[in-house]
């Protein structure tokens, strides 16, 4: 795909590598039990629903933010694991 004289053509292909590199690590990830991610990903769940149903729209933003970034550094920290047994370095 750098070779490729066709801008467009060039960006799909990446963007496709890309998208096929990022679902295999998805899969990965949530193929590994996370008892941790499930659990606060339902609290902040419910949490949110509560704040929606009182009307309270910057408790709902607020938990929703809290939310995202948790599971964020969750992720990131499943998929730095997940890259480690793939590379060959995990010592279990």
């Amino acid at each position: 795909m750098e070779f490729c004289p066709n801008p467009i053509l060039a960006f799909q292909c990446r963007f496709l590598i890309r998208l096929l590199q990022d679902l295999t690590i998805c899969r990965r990830i949530y193929d590994r039990p996370n008892p941790e991610l499930r659990e606060r990903g339902r609290d902040y769940q419910l949490r949110l629903i509560e704040a929606v149903r009182s009307g309270n729209a910057e408790e709902a933003r607020s938990i929703m933010l809290a939310h995202m970034t948790a599971a964020q550094e969750l992720m990131e920290a499943q998929e730095a694991i997940v890259l480690q047994q793939f590379l060959g370095s995990d010592s279990s």
